[in-house]
């Protein structure tokens, strides 16, 4: 398994590789939700998204047939938040 970390901004963190079993993958975390006591992992998992299981955990919107940039990753974790009233 690959898997590299890139850091967006203080609180959104992306994570993406090639895993065996379940092929390329895409997770968003966000360190707000992960903090809200919402989250019942505590992880902040806000956007999990493999070959295997395209958007399977999903909080965020975000259309994987559109180019993902960082100003779209940061306005969907952003728009999600403001839905928490946190």
């Amino acid at each position: 398994m690959s898997r590299t970390s890139k850091v967006i901004t203080d609180n959104i963190v992306i994570h993406f590789g090639t895993d065996h079993a379940i092929g390329r993958f895409l997770d968003i975390t966000d360190k707000r939700y992960a903090e809200s006591g919402l989250d019942e992992q505590g992880e902040g998992y806000v956007f999990e998204h493999s070959d295997m299981f395209p958007s399977d955990n999903t909080k965020v919107i975000i259309d994987m047939d559109e180019p993902l940039t960082v100003p779209v990753i940061i306005q969907a974790c952003d728009e999600f938040i403001k839905t928490l009233n946190i």
